[in-house]
């Protein structure tokens, strides 16, 4: 299976995918990069993917349209050990 997983949810975050992820993964996922153009869906969905054991291991934040008060985040989670 892979290994890694990139998601890019809708504003509205992962929802039900994020709880899949958190309970019942495949072993073999180790990594997932998620975009996200919503900071309450990430808030959301990252506490989702604590609470199943991943750990957030990297984040960051870029502005790709100057002048908005809209932020692009990357958020990198690995399988806790």
């Amino acid at each position: 299976g892979a290994q890694v997983l990139i998601v890019d949810p809708p504003r509205r975050g992962l929802d039900l995918v994020a709880r899949f992820l958190a309970k019942e993964a495949p072993t073999s996922l180790t990594r997932i990069i998620y975009i996200s153009c919503g900071f309450k869906a990430l808030e959301v969905d990252t506490a989702v993917l604590l609470e199943g054991g991943w750990k957030l291991v990297h984040a960051e934040g870029h502005v790709f349209f100057p002048g908005s008060d809209h932020i692009e985040s990357l958020a990198i989670f690995d399988r806790g050990t």
